[in-house]
């Protein structure tokens, strides 16, 4: 098995499993499939008033060509849309730097980033569902350009 996996498995072992909410300033933990998790992976998010920063890293690629791994850095702010018609802290817009894929038949690690929009089931600083969508933009060879989603949990 994949390290990455191995060690992103290991953390949930440490997570607290109660519904409580995050205080200022605390840590909380994801785990998914997507442009969030930089691929299939986990990220640690710090959170200060509305706004979010989060850390990610996870696999990328895995094929009997071999795999890549990679990493990425993304802001969230859930003030940004009118709480008057959004259930407040669950709308968050942001941006996302970090891994979107990889080169064909090579496994190198495409880098990219852009804008994204999450939907955080139970609120950015609650454990739930979350759900993200991006507009990505490579920085590669090919200068990909895609629409992108990511599904989780936030612990």
């Amino acid at each position: 098995m994949p390290r990455i996996l191995v060690c992103i498995l290991t953390l949930t072992l440490f997570l607290p499993v109660s519904g409580a909410q995050a205080k200022e300033g605390d840590l909380t933990f994801g785990l998914g499939l997507g442009f969030s998790y930089s691929g299939l992976g986990g990220y640690a998010a710090h959170h200060f008033g509305k706004q979010s920063i989060a850390l990610s890293a996870g696999l990328t690629t895995y094929s009997s060509y071999g795999h890549s791994y990679g990493a990425g850095l993304s802001w969230r702010h859930t003030g940004l849309l009118s709480e008057a018609r959004f259930a407040p802290n669950r709308h968050a817009l942001g941006v996302y730097i970090g891994a979107i894929g990889d080169e064909s038949y090579t496994n190198k690690t495409v880098w990219g980033g852009g804008p994204s929009y999450h939907y955080y089931s139970d609120g950015m600083q609650n454990t739930g569902l979350v759900v993200g969508l991006s507009f990505l933009v490579s920085d590669g060879r090919d200068r990909r350009k895609m629409v992108a989603l990511s599904l989780g949990y936030q612990f």
